[in-house]
């Protein structure tokens, strides 16, 4: 009962006060902001505790970055202290902006026009001090702040980048002038579906910590593209910009990611990606953060294709040029492997890897692409800029290198112990689309040490094998020649 009454005095105190000063309260909380403002209505407000509701609001920018409104907000509460409201004086606990349109923008200075917000010449933080020191029976210095379906509207003049966040809810707390440390900012962010420029992010959830020089944001999660993104970020607003980044993506569809930010992009490659990353660096642009990048990286596609390109059938019409291999594939073989020898993109199941990155490079060991009739293996490095170097091993399945050497018996020089097909060969260039080049000499020499000990089996067979004498028997028609002929013979064959 005694709570109700005491509610009732405060309330009828602050609208007494909104009813009587409300030119002196908007003088005030001009000054406040040190902005031209202009305000539609000023009410009572009941939204998460008794306040002055204002309607309607419109709060100028610095002129010296833009002539247009800093802020525009279909409403912001001053939530106040009940206490102080029985002594006819305000003292404000939370402002709570609805619906803002807030147009941050950064100079070619790197000044940020929020600078400037309390007063022409004091900043924020100064001006938190001043009004301490005063005692001022008004200001607008909140010990926290919420915004509730907002958009943020960035854009930095120092290196011409704009970003856009819709959708956003804010919550700024512990912004009381008694709290240890002045120097920070610690807040939540939370938003059910916002676009970060060309992005689309759905449950985007974080908090941050903006103090000094730096600002981390941590727990950061979010589902964009249809997969997950969970990271913590640390970044440096000094002046070597240093970050750091560890980060896993889930499920992530590739093709949608690559062609919201370039629609060509995704025309190179498909799958859902998996990845793990922990790098760390520093750089205001990408051309300076890719020659500092460090750190390593896990990466796992699946069901996915590399587009435009048909490795395994490069590799497979790249070995036509061995002396002494005749290569000439059934069209019975041709159809059963479509997807080597029909299909122009590169099919694969899964291909994962994990990389070392370091100066611009990203240096693998382990790099693997599983696919329906073959895998490839591969060691190498890929940079950043896309340029590929990998030494790389084709291995055909059992069942294909079969067929193959069904159809070219000397492919069973170049088989493993498995009788599985192996072809070397170098993938370079450009990604999405390198070149590739088998390794003919390695491939010449194989076939060359097998028809060797081809000769040599010949040379010291057994004269009672029944399977030689049948093979002897078809030969019997063709003159003899002599030992060294014979060798001679059988080593010319073999060049």
């Amino acid at each position: 009962m005694l709570f109700i009454i005491v509610t009732a005095v405060a309330f009828l105190n602050l609208n007494n006060l909104i009813n009587s000063n409300k030119d002196f309260i908007s003088t005030q909380i001009e000054q406040s902001f040190g902005r031209k403002i202009t305000i539609g209505e000023i009410n009572t407000g009941f939204k998460e505790g008794l306040g002055i509701s204002l309607e309607d609001v419109s709060i100028s920018d610095d002129k010296s970055f833009s002539k247009n409104a800093f802020i525009r907000a279909r409403d912001i509460q001053i939530n106040v202290e009940i206490s102080p409201l029985l002594n006819k004086k305000l003292k404000i606990n939370k402002l709570i902006v609805n619906e803002p349109i807030i147009n941050i923008i950064k100079n070619k200075k790197g000044e940020y026009n929020f600078e400037s917000l309390g007063s022409d010449k004091h900043s924020y933080k100064n001006k938190k001090a001043e009004t301490s020191e005063k005692n001022n029976d008004f200001s607008l210095l909140a010990s926290s702040i919420a915004i509730d379906d907002g958009q943020i509207n960035y854009i930095n003049k120092k290196n011409e980048t704009e970003l856009r966040i819709q959708n956003i809810d804010l919550q700024i707390e512990d912004l009381g002038t008694d709290r240890e440390d002045q120097n920070s900012i610690v807040g939540r962010v939370s938003s059910l579906e916002a676009s970060i420029g060309q992005y689309e992010l759905q449950d985007l959830r974080t908090r941050f910590n903006l103090g000094g020089e730096s600002l981390k944001i941590e727990d950061l999660s979010l589902r964009a593209y249809g997969g997950t993104v969970k990271a913590n970020v640390g970044y440096g607003l000094g002046k070597n910009s240093n970050f750091t980044l560890v980060s896993t993506v889930r499920d992530l569809n590739l093709q949608s990611f690559l062609e919201s930010l370039n629609p060509q992009d995704a025309k190179n490659i498909q799958g859902k990606a998996n990845l793990d990353i922990n790098v760390f660096g520093h750089g205001k642009n990408w051309e300076e953060i890719k020659t500092t990048l460090k750190g390593t990286s896990k990466a796992e596609i699946e069901d996915g294709a590399v587009l435009g390109i048909n490795i395994a059938d490069q590799v497979l019409k790249g070995i036509t040029g061995i002396s002494g291999l005749t290569f000439l594939i059934s069209q019975e073989t041709k159809d059963k492997y479509p997807q080597v020898f029909t299909e122009q993109d590169t099919e694969f199941e899964q291909v994962k890897s994990s990389f070392i990155i370091d100066k611009g490079k990203m240096e693998t060991k382990d790099l693997i692409v599983l696919s329906k009739d073959y895998s490839i293996t591969g060691k190498g490095w890929i940079n950043l800029d896309g340029k590929s170097k990998l030494k790389s091993l084709l291995t055909l399945s059992k069942e294909f290198s079969k067929d193959l050497v069904a159809d070219i018996a000397d492919l069973k020089y170049i088989s493993n112990s498995q009788n599985q097909v192996e072809i070397p060969f170098m993938l370079s260039g450009s990604l999405p689309k390198p070149k590739v080049k088998p390794d003919i000499a390695y491939l010449s020499g194989q076939l060359q040490k097998s028809g060797i000990r081809n000769i040599i089996d010949r040379l010291t067979s057994d004269p009672d094998d029944e399977q030689e004498k049948n093979d002897r028997t078809q030969t019997d028609d063709v003159p003899k020649k002599r030992l060294d002929e014979k060798i001679l013979d059988e080593f010319k064959d073999l060049f």
